[in-house]
């Protein structure tokens, strides 16, 4: 396993293939960085800073990213299981193209415009949630909860399995395509045959 950077230090522009899990990573900032097939299973990163950082085939299982704050930074192909999104710091602006977000937590979170491409999410909570223009295209959802969320514009061509309850959330403008778009009728009890 790799040392982690110190508490209090700056990392610029490095690439990591790292092992840091079981680890604890604190006030670090990370500006410009990419992250390649790295392990982070229960890692904790603690009042960390990501700002334009790439995170490329990496596991974050189970991470813990108390008061820590993402601007700019992509989850590309990462397993992404069990976090706590909503307990990030001041500033949240990520992207996830094709990674796995399963048993993971948005609530009360601002994600306008955040892009979830090809993504799967098993049992994701979004409560009390900002999704206006999210980007859920092509994304596997399975039991994944939407209560009192606004997914106004959100785009969710070539999705699936999602179960949206149309009276319990914002979905004005949003995109859905045939035939997953029948399961919108299901908060109705209507049931097509």
């Amino acid at each position: 396993m790799a040392d982690v950077p110190a508490n209090g230090s700056l990392q610029t522009s490095e690439t990591f293939r790292e092992n840091w899990s079981d680890r604890t990573v604190g006030r670090v900032e990370f500006c410009g960085c990419e992250f390649r097939n790295c392990t982070f299973e229960r890692t904790v990163f603690s009042d960390c800073s990501f700002e334009d950082c790439l995170f490329d085939t990496c596991d974050l299982t189970l991470a813990g990213i108390v008061g820590s704050s993402f601007s700019s930074v992509t989850f590309r192909n990462c397993k992404l299981h069990g976090i706590a999104w909503h307990k990030v710091g001041f500033s949240f602006d990520a992207s996830f193209l094709d990674s796995q977000l399963d048993y993971s937590s948005f609530f009360g979170m601002k994600l306008n415009k955040i892009r979830f491409t090809g993504s799967r999410l098993k049992e994701v909570t979004f409560v009390d949630a900002v999704a206006r223009e999210a980007d859920f295209s092509r994304c596997e959802f399975k039991d994944t909860v939407f209560l009192q969320t606004d997914l106004s514009r959100a785009d969710f061509t070539g999705a699936r399995n999602y179960a949206i309850d149309v009276r319990e959330n914002q979905v004005k403008g949003a995109k859905f395509d045939l035939p997953e778009a029948v399961s919108l009728l299901s908060s109705f009890g209507i049931r097509i045959v």
